[in-house]
């Protein structure tokens, strides 16, 4: 009996390690206004960072709801289990998804389309405007 309640504890222990410790890490991160500074792109030669003057914001909130500056609408953001953050807007007019690898470092984000659209590489880094 012993050794049954104690395969039963290990059992649970396990069940509930590991399934959203990315989501968890990155749901608490990401929390506050990102305003984008830079963006990567190599147009057809060596990839490069080019500053971004007044560049657009993700306001991401409690509830997993996301605002940007630069939609009619607000949107949903999730992180799957590989860390990827996807971000669904469902505007009047167009209901779209955005899918994104997700690097973290200080104050600021890259985000970098998954799949890319961009032959050799494309990105937007952000830095944090305001936290949560």
């Amino acid at each position: 009996m012993k050794n049954l309640f104690s395969a039963f504890v290990i059992l649970l222990l396990l069940g509930s390690c590991g399934e959203n410790d990315i989501d968890n890490t990155y749901t608490d991160y990401i929390k506050g206004t990102w305003q984008l500074v830079e963006i990567y792109s190599s147009n057809g030669g060596a990839g490069q960072w080019s500053s971004v003057a007044d560049g657009y914001t993700y306001t991401f909130l409690e509830d997993n709801i996301v605002i940007a500056d630069k939609f009619e609408c607000e949107g949903t953001y999730q992180f799957s289990d590989d860390g990827r953050l996807t971000i669904t807007f469902s505007c009047p007019d167009n209901q779209f998804n955005l899918t994104y690898k997700i690097e973290s470092k200080d104050n600021l984000m890259v985000l970098t389309p998954d799949p890319s659209p961009c032959d050799e590489g494309c990105a937007e880094k952000f830095k944090r405007v305001t936290p949560d």
